[in-house]
C-alpha cells in the first residue's frame, strides 16, 4: 500500500508526463509542416530560381537522404546525451534552418532545406523511443496521435502556403519563413516538459537503461522487412509532398485548389491514423495494413487519370497514409525490449528513406523523359505493391 508521502512524490510526476505529451504534440506540429510547405508553391520556386524539375524534385529527395543518415547517427546522440536533450538540440537546428531556406537564393535553399530535414530526423528517431520508455502501455495511442498531430501540421502548411505566396507581401521565401515561429514554440515547449521530467529521473534515482547496439537489431530478418516497408510507403507520401500539387495543376486544376488539396492529403491522413488504432488494438493489424496499402495504390493510379478522377484518388490516397504510416509506428515502437527500440528506428527509417529518397527525384525525372505523369505515378504504386507484401509477412510473426 502507497503511503501518502510516495502519493505525493507521484502527483507532480504524473502532471510533468502530461506536459511532456504536450511537448510532444508541439514537436509533432513541425514535424512535417516545413516540409509540406514547399510544394504547393514549389512552381514559384523553380521559376524564380531557375531549376528545372529534376532540379526542383531535389526539395523532396534531400530531405530523405538527410531522414537516412541522421536517422543512423541519432542512437549514438542519444546515447550521449539521452533522448530530451537530443531532440531539444534537433529543434534549435530546425528553427534555424528554417530561416536559411528563405534566404531567397538557390543555395540557401537548398542548405536550408537539408538542415531541417537533419533536425526533423532526429525527431522521427527520438519520438518513437520516448513513447515506449515513458507510456510502454500507451504505445498505439500515442503513436496514433503522433500521425494526427504531424497531419494537421502538414495540412495547415499545405494548404495556406500559397495564399501566403501569392495574396500577400510575403512570397515565397515568407511563406516558408513563417514556420519558424511554431518550431520555437515547440523548441520552448519541449525543453520546459524536459526539464520537468528529468529533474523527476534525478529525484527517483531512475537508472535509463543503455540503447542497445545497432549490430544487434541488424541482426534480424524481421528489421530488414520493416526498413524496406517503411521506405516504400515513406516513397508514396513524399512524392505527393512534392508533385500532388503539379501534378493537378497539368489536370487542369487551378493552383489555389491544387495547393488545398496537398493540405487535404494530410488532414484526411488524420482520420486514417485514428481509424487505425482500434484494428491495431483489437490484432488485425496485418489486415488492416494490407488494406490500407491496396487503397493508397488505387489512389496513385487514379492520380494519372484526369482532374475530378485525380481529385479522389488524392482523397483515397490521404486516408491511406495516413492509416499505414501510423501502423509502421507502432511495428516500430513494439520491440520486445525497449532498448532497442532507438537502433530499430535508426536502421529502420536510416534504410527505409533511402528507399523513399529515390522517389521525388525520379518522379521528376521521369516526367522530364515522357513528358507525362504515368510513369512517376505507377513506380510509386508498385514500391506500394511491395509495401503490402512485406506488411503482411512482418505482421504475422
Amino acid at each position: 500500500m502507497q503511503s501518502s508521502e510516495d502519493k505525493v512524490k507521484q502527483a507532480p510526476r504524473a502532471t510533468h508526463l502530461v506536459w511532456l505529451v504536450v511537448g510532444m504534440v508541439l514537436v509533432g506540429m513541425v514535424m512535417r509542416s516545413p516540409l509540406s510547405s514547399v510544394g504547393p508553391v514549389l512552381p514559384a520556386i523553380r521559376d524564380d530560381l531557375g531549376l528545372s524539375s529534376a532540379v526542383a524534385g531535389l526539395s523532396g529527395t534531400i530531405p530523405l537522404v538527410c531522414f537516412s543518415l541522421l536517422a543512423l547517427l541519432t542512437p549514438f546522440l542519444v546515447a550521449r546525451f539521452g533522448p530530451e536533450k537530443t531532440l531539444g538540440g534537433a529543434l534549435v537546428v530546425l528553427t534555424g534552418a528554417v530561416v536559411l531556406r528563405s534566404a531567397g537564393s538557390t543555395t540557401a535553399f537548398f542548405s536550408g532545406t537539408a538542415l531541417a530535414a537533419m533536425g526533423i530526423a532526429v525527431a522521427n528517431v527520438v519520438i518513437p523511443a520516448v513513447v515506449r520508455e515513458r507510456f510502454p502501455e500507451r504505445v498505439p495511442t500515442l503513436s496514433s496521435m503522433n500521425v494526427v498531430v504531424m497531419n494537421v501540421g502538414a495540412a495547415l502548411a499545405s494548404a495556406v502556403a500559397l495564399p501566403l505566396a501569392r495574396d500577400t507581401p510575403l512570397g515565397w521565401t515568407g511563406a516558408l519563413a513563417i514556420w519558424a515561429v511554431p518550431s520555437l514554440v515547440a523548441l520552448v515547449g519541449w525543453t520546459i516538459a524536459a526539464k520537468a521530467v528529468l529533474a523527476d529521473d534525478h529525484g527517483h534515482s531512475r537508472v535509463r537503461t543503455p540503447p542497445t547496439g545497432m549490430g544487434r537489431v541488424a541482426r534480424r530478418l524481421s528489421t530488414w522487412q520493416l526498413a524496406v516497408m517503411f521506405g516504400a510507403q515513406s516513397a508514396g507520401f513524399y512524392t505527393l509532398l512534392t508533385w500532388l500539387a503539379t501534378i493537378l495543376r497539368s489536370h487542369g486544376v487551378d493552383p489555389a485548389t491544387a495547393g488545398l488539396l496537398v493540405g487535404i492529403l494530410s488532414a484526411l491522413g488524420i482520420i486514417g491514423a485514428l481509424g487505425a488504432g482500434p484494428f491495431v488494438q483489437r490484432g488485425h493489424l496485418g489486415v488492416a495494413f494490407v488494406t490500407m496499402v491496396a487503397a493508397y495504390t488505387v489512389g496513385l493510379v487514379l492520380l494519372g487519370v484526369n482532374g475530378p478522377v485525380a481529385v479522389a484518388g488524392t482523397l483515397i490516397a490521404g486516408v491511406a497514409q495516413g492509416a499505414c504510416f501510423s501502423m509502421v509506428l507502432t511495428l516500430i515502437s513494439r520491440q520486445a525490449d525497449p532498448a532497442d527500440v532507438p537502433a530499430t528506428s535508426a536502421l529502420v527509417q536510416g534504410v527505409g528513406y533511402v528507399i523513399a529518397g529515390v522517389a521525388p527525384f525520379a518522379a521528376g525525372a521521369l516526367f522530364d523523359l515522357s513528358g507525362l505523369w504515368w510513369p512517376p505515378v505507377l513506380f510509386v504504386a508498385g514500391l506500394m505493391g511491395i509495401s503490402g507484401v512485406l506488411g503482411l509477412i512482418v505482421t504475422r510473426r
